[in-house]
């Protein structure tokens, strides 16, 4: 098997043609080599650099006053267009955010699911915004009629990420590779584009003093300085500044 690669590697490079080598073709294949070398660095620095929400729950409800100084919670279906206060004495309203970040770019290389936070909204207090997990004083009562509500009637999807206690986060390896390779070659299509602007312009700029030193040679100027040569003896450099000109 090795022996039939190597045969038909051998064949390729006998009837190709040959390639020149000069500094743009070394400078094309070091751009392959070194965006390779970057492409992994890249697509770790865009996991850390680059993130999006996704995959966002958000639970609304109502606390009222129950009977015995209780606090009691209601989940809101979002089916439901319009849905009256039941009996007891409203309170206020509370919302809770179950989310998660997709990081990465230009494909989703790790998922960071965030613990739950809930914003409370008192009719006799400013709203109030924060996690679960450091409710204490006043609100403590408040916070378990919320936690026994979400647990009652609720998905065991939705539990889960409603139970989580901090941020999680989930690497997908074939991602991070795929992405890497795409990355590798966006960068070495920038490279390589950066690499042929400059070609152009040095041809460029190199036909344009090609072009000036022929017209100054025609009319018997040196090609470097400008200086006439014309009523001078014949010598094969400038005498003003010693440029070949013959």
């Amino acid at each position: 098997m090795f022996a039939f690669i190597r045969r038909r590697l051998f064949l390729i490079r006998y009837h190709s043609a040959a390639r020149p080598v000069t500094k743009w073709t070394r400078a094309m294949e070091a751009a392959l080599v070194g965006s390779l070398a970057l492409a992994l660095p890249a697509a770790l620095l865009m996991d850390r650099l680059v993130s999006r929400p996704v995959e966002s729950l958000q639970l609304q409800g109502r606390l009222m006053a129950g009977e015995g100084g209780l606090v009691e919670a209601m989940i809101l279906d979002p089916r439901v267009a319009d849905l009256r206060w039941r009996e007891g004495a409203p309170l206020g309203t509370f919302s809770i955010d179950l989310g998660s970040r997709a990081h990465g770019w230009p494909r989703i290389t790790s998922w960071r699911h965030l613990p739950p936070t809930i914003s409370i909204d008192l009719f006799s207090e400013p709203p109030r915004q924060g996690s679960l997990r450091v409710a204490e004083g006043e609100h403590e009562r408040i916070i378990q009629a919320i936690t026994a509500a979400v647990e009652g009637d609720q998905p065991r999807e939705t539990l889960a990420r409603f139970r989580r206690a901090e941020a999680t986060a989930e690497w997908r390896p074939w991602s991070m590779i795929t992405g890497a390779l795409l990355l590798w070659v966006m960068i070495y299509f920038a490279a390589a584009l950066l690499i042929q602007l400059l070609r152009f312009a040095t041809f460029y700029v190199q036909e344009r003093q090609r072009a000036r030193a022929a017209d100054f040679i025609s009319r018997g100027l040196c090609p470097a300085c400008g200086y006439d040569t014309r009523g001078t003896e014949f010598h094969a450099r400038c005498p003003e500044c010693g440029e070949l000109v013959w």
